[in-house]
């Protein structure tokens, strides 16, 4: 039998010091507790969502729904009333504490079985991920000229309770990112798993996390090359011209290649909240998404007889069901992306035009394409791929990284009469470590 440990309050498969006490050893064992690492829950996600431009506080809300996130949505996270939901800096590094000790227990094996390789190779892939995630929300966008002096997050790699860290650089955490994937490439074998366990990494979101982590660095050769290799793989698009067809995002879509963490993971945090409507009416009428994706909220207005729309909000589905870590429509965007950046035009339109083929009502598409054919700017291409990404990774969090590590426009935000403006290239871009978290640990103030 397994000891538990109390960290943070919650019972997990752990003891830091076993004192003569069983450790895990089984693959059983192992999994255990990979899967409590899966498990933990973080809010980062959601309040970046709230953070970007892709949700408005409705006028309905209320005191006890809005104090909860206002000040995220007005990019001061830092001045915060009692009743906000923080960043989950702590749970995210709870993740990483598990992925250190499945690591440096499953490597004191001697020949290890192909299922202790598979949970190896997951732990340092979630490890990754979760490293990926802390220094695009904490640490400057990445820059060659200044990644080896911006600050970002501490890296723990050992699990010492008793060493407090400083904040390590933004290229020595992609370093590690990198790293880590690397030594999951001779690990990793499964390739895709069952519904039931659709949220582990497997060979091909190993690859999808290499692709979006050389776009992230721009390292456009490789994300293209990358991205190729996996659509040679795995190329099926939801068709939403198809009867029956349903949101493309979803935990079951044929497009999803791993369903690591709901995309909100509180719905009592979505209150008074709706999508906000500038987002929503780039979105055209013959535009599929538009109608199987969402549902508009509004009413009649006698005297015009047109219907207003006040809000809109994600097509009603199982909470789990909006699921999606890494997708096929991603790889597509992030190879034209990356085509239009090696000013390979022709390239990046074509995957462009393979996702909205599948997207748009055949009429439109053709007026679209006929369009699209006709940029020969290199920029007004990427700002057609980039305003895409923005409609088809909708609430999937990926809206507010990409802002920063793109053009990081002014955005304004309105609530109760107030106008919230963040600047072009404003430092809120990034986000502050919170308070608490440097009262505990004085030395990432430094």
């Amino acid at each position: 039998m397994l000891v538990l440990f109390t960290f943070s309050s919650c019972k997990k498969y752990l003891d830091i010091t076993p004192k003569g006490k069983l450790i895990p050893s089984t693959e059983q064992e192992f999994l255990r507790v990979l899967n409590s690492a899966y498990a933990i829950k973080t809010n980062t996600k959601t309040l970046l969502s709230i953070r970007a431009d892709e949700f408005m506080i409705t006028k309905e809300a209320n005191a006890p729904d809005y104090n909860q996130y206002l000040n995220h949505f007005a990019w001061d996270e830092n001045n915060a009333s009692e009743q906000q939901v923080s960043y989950s800096w702590d749970s995210e590094y709870k993740i990483i504490f598990y992925c250190n000790y499945i690591i440096n227990e499953i490597e004191k094996q001697d020949n290890l079985s192909v299922g202790n390789k598979q949970i190896l190779g997951e732990a340092h892939l979630l490890r990754a991920f979760t490293y990926f995630n802390l220094v695009n929300t904490y640490g400057a966008p990445f820059n060659e000229q200044t990644a080896a002096t911006d600050l970002a997050v501490p890296l723990i790699a050992e699990n010492d309770l008793l060493v407090s860290r400083k904040r390590s650089s933004v290229k020595e955490i992609y370093n590690f990112i990198t790293a880590e994937i690397e030594k999951s490439k001779s690990l990793v074998s499964i390739k895709v798993f069952p519904d039931v366990e659709k949220y582990r990494f497997n060979t091909q979101s190993l690859q999808a996390f290499e692709t979006r982590v050389n776009l992230y660095l721009g390292k456009w050769e490789n994300t293209s090359a990358l991205a190729e290799k996996l659509l040679s793989e795995r190329s099926a698009l939801v068709d939403l011209n198809v009867a029956g067809a349903k949101q493309p995002a979803l935990f079951s879509s044929v497009e999803t290649i791993q369903a690591y963490q709901p995309a909100f993971q509180s719905l009592n945090l979505l209150a008074g909240l709706n999508m906000n409507l500038d987002l929503y009416n780039t979105y055209n009428d013959d535009d599929k998404r538009k109608a199987i994706c969402f549902t508009e909220d509004g009413y009649l207005d006698m005297n015009t007889f047109e219907f207003i729309i006040t809000g809109v909000s994600y097509k009603n589905i199982g909470f789990n069901d909006l699921s999606s870590c890494f997708r096929l429509s991603e790889i597509y965007l992030n190879a034209a992306e990356a085509y239009a950046q090696q000013d390979k035009l022709a390239e990046a339109k074509v995957k462009l035009l393979v996702l909205l083929a599948k997207r748009l009502k055949p009429t439109y598409y053709t007026k679209e394409a006929t369009r699209i054919n006709a940029i020969s700017s290199k920029n007004d291409l990427l700002t057609e791929i980039y305003n895409e990404r923005a409609r088809e990774l909708v609430f999937e969090g990926h809206r507010w990284f990409d802002l920063r590590r793109t053009k990081q426009p002014s955005i304004k935000h309105i609530f109760a009469d107030k106008t919230y403006t963040l600047t072009e290239k404003d430092a809120r871009y990034t986000v502050k470590i919170p308070l608490e978290v440097i009262k505990a640990n004085p030395l990432l103030n430094e």
